[in-house]
């Protein structure tokens, strides 16, 4: 699964975590790992629970221990484990919470001997990536896995907020910053990254939602050595090898072996060796269905590469017409005078469902403004007349998920 004593001799004296909070090296975590590992019996055959894994050398030195040990660990908070009997003879396992924003949350059972396969040693310059997402997310087990097998240092910030994250990109060097375009987009409107020295960045991989173009110019500008990369994963397939296309910026390729891809009625379906087990909730997978449908709408680019629209139970159905509310946000974006905007449904009497946008904007707002510019758009995008707001709300903030993502609320009438 992982051999401790070959990423040693590869990255013993280098920095694994860093931060202002603390700081060890590779050989020292390792030994701490094999330490507990040894101590620990494999007598339990039910799972150990992390219900709140933070980023610190200790939690995941746990954590490697119980998997080395042939130990199951669930990560998040779960008042039941009903179903689990079905998973046991696969140990170790890892088993995830979902976190409900598409749906009710799930308990979601991966083979960690599975999971963790495609992490293979592979020796590079050393860089050091700023961690924002949770140890119970897949980004944040993926970016502890691709550390360990690459020797690269994980930049623990102090805390989330705007300021302490900026400061930690400039005073730690990061070279690897990888967020959500909210999340992006959350930064770039704290006005922290204004008068600093971001040149170390060279990397901003972004997946979880597509990436408006307006957006991409705007985090160009602040990052001036940065180049985004399309990445993609979700909780049932781990975190996907893909590579970016060098004509779309707002596309990938899956092509690595064992891998695949189709696009069937405008969803993404794809073909993982490391998908889920299955869930607790609705049991083991399928065998014989190998396709795992993501709920991503998705088009194929003149390239063969993927690229990733929105989710599909965000579609909104006005008078027949499915629009993909993030289409609608990116044109929003291109527009003088809008920081940010998020679209959603209205109830209407005659089409059903209308579009309201909430907008952020630089300066006095035009609503009437935007209105008229959007509606000019429309017709030189060949889009619809649906795809335009009838309601555009003027406001200071934008809701986003724990991970980062647009949080999209039902409007009213």
């Amino acid at each position: 699964m992982i051999d401790l004593q070959k990423i040693v001799a590869a990255y013993g004296d280098r920095c694994l975590f860093a931060g202002p909070r603390q700081s060890i090296d590779y050989r020292t975590f390792l030994e701490l790992v094999e330490a507990r590992s040894k101590a620990l019996s494999d007598s339990s055959s039910q799972p150990i629970h992390f219900h709140r894994l933070e980023w610190r050398a200790d939690s995941f030195a746990d954590l490697l221990a119980r998997f080395l040990a042939g130990q199951s660990v669930v990560l998040g908070n779960s008042s039941t484990l009903s179903g689990f009997e079905l998973f046991a003879a696969s140990a170790p396992l890892l088993i995830l919470k979902t976190g409900g924003t598409t749906g009710e949350p799930r308990h979601v059972v991966h083979s960690v001997n599975t999971l963790l396969t495609p992490y293979a040693l592979e020796e590079r310059p050393q860089n050091r990536l700023l961690v924002l997402y949770a140890a119970d997310h897949i980004a944040g087990i993926d970016a502890f896995f691709q550390a360990l097998h690459r020797g690269s240092t994980l930049v623990i910030p102090s805390s989330m907020n705007a300021k302490a994250l900026a400061s930690c990109i400039e005073e730690q060097s990061v070279q690897v910053l990888p967020a959500t375009p909210t999340f992006l987009q959350f930064l770039l409107l704290s006005g922290e990254l204004e008068g600093r020295d971001l040149s170390s960045v060279t990397t901003i991989p972004h997946g979880a939602e597509p990436m408006p173009a307006a957006l991409r110019q705007r985090i160009s500008a602040h990052f001036p050595n940065a180049r985004l990369l399309q990445r993609f994963g979700m909780t049932e397939l781990g975190a996907l090898p893909v590579r970016a296309d060098p004509e779309y910026p707002d596309a990938m390729f899956l092509d690595e072996p064992g891998y695949d891809w189709k696009v069937e009625d405008g969803e993404l379906l794809i073909k993982s060796p490391t998908r889920m087990l299955g869930t607790l909730e609705e049991g083991l997978a399928d065998p014989e269905s190998v396709w795992h449908r993501t709920g991503d709408l998705a088009e194929k680019t003149p390239n063969g590469s993927i690229r990733v629209l929105g989710r599909r139970e965000a579609l909104i159905n006005i008078g027949g017409t499915k629009v993909v509310p993030e289409v609608v946000e990116a044109m929003i974006l291109e527009q003088p005078g809008v920081r940010d905007a998020a679209v959603s449904a209205i109830p209407n009497p005659l089409t059903g469902q209308a579009l309201c946008a909430k907008v952020i904007f630089a300066g006095e707002p035009d609503v009437q403004g935007l209105m008229k510019a959007l509606r000019q758009a429309s017709r030189e995008k060949a889009l619809s007349l649906a795809h335009v707001p009838t309601r555009i709300e003027a406001v200071t903030e934008l809701a986003k998920t724990a991970v980062g993502k647009r949080l999209r609320q039902q409007g009213k009438a």
